[in-house]
């Protein structure tokens, strides 16, 4: 019985794809989102920053789409080398939510949409800094 489930060559994942996310960690071979809070940790995962959707395009027989995901899904560009956690956890809630989990290490969040990435927001003050009234 079939379950309607495309496998791992069908959904692009297969020798080809193996070579290539290869050489890719060998070139890359430090984890994208480790690196952005300040953390060293080598990555084990090539991950597709925009999700290329090529079962579903294969599923929908739409030739159209399909070259779409198909050329998505080869672009180095939208390739970044992860860690398992990261690619598991945090990249798995980006994918569902559109919300990057986290903070670098001065303790300001990863999303690029979060206020305190904003050019016009303050930076939050040191640990040891003291806020001084205004002179007046």
């Amino acid at each position: 019985m079939s379950t309607g489930r495309l496998t791992t060559a069908q959904r692009g994942y297969g020798s080809r794809w193996q070579r290539e996310s290869k050489r890719f960690l060998r070139d890359n071979p430090m984890c994208s989102y480790c690196e952005q809070r300040g953390v060293m940790r080598l990555a084990q995962v090539v991950d597709h920053v925009k999700p290329h959707r090529l079962a579903q395009a294969i599923q929908s027989g739409d030739e159209h789409r399909i070259a779409e995901a198909r050329q998505l899904f080869w672009d180095r560009g939208n390739w970044q080398p992860l860690c398992f956690e990261d690619h598991d956890r945090h990249k798995q809630r980006l994918d569902r939510s559109g919300r990057i989990a986290g903070c670098d290490a001065e303790g300001i969040p990863l999303d690029p949409r979060s206020h305190w990435r904003r050019v016009d927001q303050p930076r939050p003050r040191d640990a040891g800094e003291v806020a001084r009234p205004a002179a007046g």
